[in-house]
């Protein structure tokens, strides 16, 4: 606190310096103020302002509290020892880098004392002194007083209520780790009920709320999975809240939630489903085949077709117009899955007719030779007979192409139907309790004669 001569009455050269431009505001009581004069405080406040200036820019301003304590420690007015000497004393014990430009520097700042001439330290406290007399925040008039985030603290002034002060200027959680010293403050984490506690015994560990001790009192948060300001806290269910990320089904549980698959699926990672078998929903969307994979499904076609450029449907290939056909004379196209799983059947020209002797019906013969092979010789026949049995022949034939088309249907139809009941067994029937071998084998002929239309009952083994 600095403040003006007030009138030529009052003995300025005592309590002044720089002719009466700076006076100190307190006074020195009998009989100290006998050997001091009041000048001599307001001395070591300009000493105390040149330190600190110089201090700061030597970027050791810690230095200047280690200075203030140990001149209030050591040199007291009522000691005799209070002014420029023991603060030498003082300076010189702080071991800075360089103590003897410290002296310097302190000493030209100090100047002529009894000179009036305006010191530009001082003036800066004046004026920081009245911009905050004009924001409302009063003035220094009683001493010792400290200025903490602009509010004043008077009277005997302790090291831990300064730390305090300073302290409570701190936003919470953002204090460091001094103001948090049980010297400071109470650390009310420590009590049991300063938060919420989970009531189940086998949660109250892991699921409570966790407490963050601050210097002006301590912050109480949720744990995951609970809602709640941390003193009253319940259970959230991100299912039902729509706040879970789980592809098919979520399963709440405490303090957050876990995803399950529908049958038939198997779980990828924490929350996402994939089918165990692509290809047990409608094929994989395969017309013909399906081939399950890692990555899905994969379709393929039968004998006689190609795969569409859709990947999933088969067209009928025609094998008599792209030349693969190996009929004799005329090649008819067909479609495997209307002629019995033939991809192609074969026909002759006027005058001839299919080979018989030909296993696959791809050759042609004259209707002469034909004759012959029957036994029948051409010359000694009417010509009306010879037609009558080479239409007899041709019927022969065609019934021996049905039977033998028909027969290799049936035997297409007994495999898928075959694999399909194994297919199903596997799936249903547990691994450590298969059914007996002649069982199985039973149930299947009996499904098979069933799905081909044959009574079982009536067929005798």
């Amino acid at each position: 606190k600095i403040r003006r001569c007030k009138s030529q009455n009052e003995d300025c050269d005592r309590s002044c310096i720089h002719n009466g431009r700076y006076c100190a505001v307190g006074h020195i009581d009998y009989p100290f103020n006998e050997t001091f004069a009041e000048r001599e405080i307001i001395l070591e406040n300009k000493r105390q302002v040149c330190m600190f200036d110089y201090l700061q820019k030597a970027e050791m301003p810690d230095m200047w509290w280690k200075y203030v304590a140990g001149y209030a420690e050591n040199c007291k007015i009522e000691d005799g020892n209070f002014g420029d000497a023991c603060s030498s004393r003082i300076m010189q014990g702080l071991n800075v880098p360089n103590t003897d430009d410290l002296l310097q520097s302190v000493r030209e700042c100090m100047g002529n004392t009894r000179e009036d001439k305006l010191h530009p330290l001082l003036e800066l406290e004046i004026e920081a002194e009245n911009d905050r007399f004009n924001a409302g925040h009063g003035r220094i008039v009683l001493l010792p007083t400290l200025v903490v985030n602009t509010e004043q603290y008077r009277g005997r002034l302790e090291m831990g209520s300064v730390l305090r002060a300073i302290c409570s200027g701190f936003e919470e959680t953002t204090e460091p780790a001094m103001c948090l010293q049980k010297g400071l403050q109470v650390n009310e984490c420590d009590d049991d009920n300063a938060c919420w506690k989970n009531p189940d015994p086998e949660l109250s560990e892991e699921h409570s709320s966790s407490c963050l001790d601050t210097f002006r009192g301590h912050i109480c948060t949720c744990p995951k999975g609970y809602i709640g300001d941390g003193y009253q806290c319940e259970e959230m269910n991100e299912c039902t809240l729509g706040l879970d990320d789980c592809s098919q089904k979520c399963v709440n549980t405490p303090g957050g939630y876990m995803c399950e698959c529908h049958p038939g699926f198997e779980k990828v990672g924490e929350t996402q489903c994939v089918l165990r078998d692509s290809c047990a929903v409608d094929n994989g969307g395969c017309e013909q085949t399906c081939h399950s994979s890692a990555h899905g499904s994969t379709c393929s076609c039968k004998e006689g077709y190609n795969l569409s450029g859709d990947g999933r449907t088969c067209q009928d290939i025609d094998e008599c117009k792209i030349g693969t056909d190996e009929c004799d004379q005329i090649c008819i196209n067909t479609t495997p899955r209307e002629s019995a799983g033939f991809k192609y059947v074969c026909g002759c020209e006027p005058g001839y007719t299919l080979d018989i002797s030909d296993p696959m019906l791809r050759k042609c013969t004259s209707n002469e030779n034909m004759l012959r092979k029957w036994g029948i010789e051409p010359k000694k026949h009417h010509a009306q007979a010879t037609v009558l049995e080479i239409a007899l022949m041709t019927v022969v034939s065609v019934v021996i192409v049905f039977c033998v088309g028909y027969a290799y249907y049936k035997w297409r139809l007994k495999r898928v139907w075959d694999k399909e009941i194994r297919s199903i067994l596997s799936e249903y029937v547990p691994l450590d309790e298969k059914p007996d071998t002649n069982l199985l084998a039973e149930a299947m002929q009996k499904e098979s004669q069933k799905r081909s239309g044959v009574d079982p009952v009536n067929v005798q083994t």
